[in-house]
């Protein structure tokens, strides 16, 4: 085609077969005509007409179905993947992306209430861009997006799939707390920032000893519901092929056939981690309920 050039280099790479039923009589016919395709070198220019690089050695096996066999399907084995191989990736990547996601949010948040015009623009663009756009697209933006911007200007640099993902899901997540926390510290009535002044209180210690504590217990709620969301959301790093729990019952399903009871286990396991998640946050609004405490302490 006139006009495509390749630019700079590959940024993953998969295998890919061809399904059939099983003994059929064109397997052998269409393994014959790749191994001549490959033979010939076909194969080899036309990667490098596209790729504009040596093609990568192909396995005889993919690595997908390494140690499996066809259609062979295993509860214990299919528990094992999801919860030994994919809970913890699903885990490490919800709680750094809430992590950073909650200190973006809070900095984003007190810039919005700050009397500065243009720092207040500025984060009102952020906030409306990663709130009103999908976030599979800020993901394919940052994960396929951001590298070949950085080869346009002559700098070299990869996104793993990890740090891509941790990326775009705390910018995401940032752009939700940061509204959450901005309506929570604005709930606050005013007189108490004027009774802290008159106090001699500074600006900061009235935020962290009086609002801030009585902000963050009406903050809880709706952080413990963008925390659900976010256990949620994880799920669409699979689309870039980092293994986490939904990646792992894909992978699953490509070697046994059995989508309707791998897709229902890996559901199971979402409502587990969502359901415990809501337990903790609960218990934590309660136990950051004064009237809980004095209660306990009258008990007591």
């Amino acid at each position: 085609l006139r006009g495509v050039k390749v630019v700079g280099e590959l940024l993953t790479e998969e295998f890919y077969g061809i399904a059939l039923p099983k003994n059929s009589p064109y397997l052998q016919l269409i393994n014959d005509a790749l191994g001549r395709v490959i033979e010939s070198g076909r194969y080899d220019a036309i990667f490098r007409q596209w790729f504009g690089e040596k093609p990568p050695e192909l396995p005889l096996v993919a690595p997908a179905l390494k140690n499996l066999q066809e259609s062979r399907f295993n509860w214990g084995e299919l528990f094992y993947n999801l919860i030994v191989k994919g809970v913890p990736w699903t885990i490490l990547l919800t709680v750094l992306s809430f992590l950073f996601g909650l200190i973006g949010g809070t900095l984003v948040a007190i810039a919005l209430i700050s009397p500065y015009k243009w720092l207040k623009i500025i984060c009102r663009i952020y906030v409306d861009f990663f709130r009103g756009t999908p976030m599979l697209v800020q993901l394919f933006l940052i994960y396929f997006g951001l590298p070949g911007v950085f080869r346009e200007i002559g700098l070299n640099i990869d996104l793993d799939r990890l740090p891509a993902a941790l990326f775009a899901l705390s910018l995401n997540v940032a752009a939700y707390l940061a509204e959450i926390m901005r309506g929570g510290i604005q709930s606050i009535d005013n007189g108490q920032w004027e009774a802290c002044s008159s106090l001699g209180m500074s600006p900061v210690q009235t935020m962290r000893e009086v609002i801030f504590p009585q902000a963050f217990r009406r903050m809880l709620p709706p952080l413990g519901n963008e925390f659900i969301t976010l256990i949620k959301d994880t799920s669409l790093a699979a689309v870039i092929g980092f293994e986490e729990l939904f990646r792992q019952g894909q992978l699953m399903v490509a070697t046994t056939y059995k989508a309707f009871e791998i897709y229902i286990a890996v559901a199971l396991v979402y409502l587990v981690l969502t359901t415990l998640s809501s337990v903790v946050f609960k218990r934590l609004e309660i136990y950051m309920d004064p009237l809980h405490k004095s209660k306990q302490e009258q008990k007591a």
